[in-house]
């Protein structure tokens, strides 16, 4: 049935053996369609092949979404395969709705896989969508990291994600769709052109009669990861043995430290320092980033400002950067007993209780006097930071509005709490 499987998809799910339960993200759309059939096939001819579970995300966003839904779920089960409809609930705003409704798919998908044991999450990224990703940042002042496009393997909202099909073409995925005679889901927003990626997307039949195709930009993102990663391993060796970051995920850095390093440099360890601090989201712009590595460098004293998430300032000739509290949600959220969750992106906070159920929200209520009345026995209160500061820390609270965790100070053996 799938002449289209060539070498290049065969060599790409080799790696699914590593994993006794994969999870597929299926939309409807012919891609994620294929993908589907693609690894049933391949799960097939394995001595042992993992468990598969397709999880499809009803946004609520048009009237057909349900239907849709339907049809995944209907293919899903002709193939033997186990599949689940999640629903995106609660008020969605017109504002970045692509992006808050992508947040959402990968938080929903990503509870989903906690309960059913699902190791990795598979997506139907191809070619096209690398180029249009590629073209995007380059549009948008991205440096070396960004033009490296998506990678084949990374991590969204604490999920793992694997894009086999990163080398194929959207057309041979329709085929396969069109080969098991199913007929796709056909989304109005992949043609409308308030959003950019529509945009660019329209326009590559032109870049590919000029020379410039899918190949030519896979050539490029391998060219550039190479590059790519040799900097970050140096990053990474800086990171290590120039920063600390404290029990409230304040990161800090000596100024000259920092200005002994080559610019590349400087500007990649503010990279990593943001991204970590500001709740993990990743700054592919730089023109930002290289107006803030300016002013370190003229010999001033860093003014106080903000970027990124982080509010970043200079005191005794040390850079600091802190979380910007304005940024974090203001939502309780409860943590039920066993359980662990990610917290702002920053840290992992676990309920090692057997029965009790924890409120877990931002200290943003608490007055400085409450930081050294729940520290004083644990550090001098000349080395608190400020309050702003710790105010941008999670806290964990029993039913008895008791405090059980400030940031990654743990007051009770019932809990724990780590900076990711």
């Amino acid at each position: 049935m799938l002449e289209h499987l060539n070498k290049n998809i065969s060599k790409s799910f080799e790696y699914l053996k590593n994993f006794n339960h994969i999870a597929i993200g299926v939309s409807g759309g012919a891609d994620s369609l294929a993908l589907m059939l693609l690894v049933a096939d391949w799960s097939e001819k394995q001595n042992i092949s993992p468990e598969i579970t397709i999880y499809c995300v009803n946004h609520g966003l048009r009237k057909g979404a349900s239907a849709e839904c339907e049809l995944v779920v209907r293919e899903a089960k002709k193939l033997g395969l186990e599949a689940y409809v999640l629903h995106w609930q609660g008020e969605k705003s017109k504002s970045a709705l692509q992006e808050n409704a992508r947040n959402a798919r990968y938080r929903l998908i990503g509870q989903a896989m906690k309960q059913n044991g699902a190791q990795i999450l598979l997506t139907a990224h191809h070619s096209f969508d690398q180029m249009e990703t590629i073209l995007m940042r380059m549009a948008n002042g991205s440096g070396m990291s960004g033009m490296v496009g998506m990678a084949k393997l990374s991590q969204i909202q604490g999920v793992e994600i694997y894009r086999p099909l990163l080398q194929i073409s959207p057309d041979d995925l329709a085929k396969i769709v069109k080969q098991a005679s199913i007929t796709p889901v056909f989304d109005p927003s992949n043609i409308d052109e308030n959003y950019e990626r529509v945009r660019w997307r329209k326009i590559l039949p032109i870049l590919f009669n000029l020379g410039l195709d899918a190949s030519r930009f896979e050539k490029l993102s391998v060219r550039l990861n190479r590059a790519d990663e040799a900097l970050n391993e140096i990053t990474n060796i800086l990171f290590d043995e120039k920063v600390t970051i404290d029990s409230f995920a304040v990161a800090k850095i000596s100024k000259k430290d920092f200005l002994l390093q080559s610019k590349e440099l400087q500007i990649r360890l503010l990279q990593k320092i943001l991204r970590k601090i500001g709740s993990h989201k990743k700054p592919y712009a730089l023109s930002q980033i290289e107006v803030l590595l300016n002013k370190i460098s003229i010999g001033e004293v860093l003014k106080k400002q903000t970027l990124h998430g982080c509010v970043i300032e200079e005191k005794n000739k040390i850079l600091i950067f802190a979380r910007e509290v304005s940024k974090i949600s203001k939502n309780t959220q409860m943590l039920d007993a066993g359980q662990e969750m990610i917290w702002d992106n920053r840290f992992i906070i676990k309920n090692k209780s057997k029965s009790q159920v924890f409120e877990i929200s931002s200290a943003i209520d608490l007055t400085k006097k409450d930081f050294l009345k729940l520290l004083a026995k644990l550090i001098d209160s000349d080395d608190l930071t400020k309050a702003s500061q710790m105010q941008a820390a999670p806290i964990a609270k029993n039913e008895n509005g008791e405090i059980l965790m400030l940031g990654g100070f743990v007051f009770s053996d019932k809990i724990d709490s780590k900076i990711l």
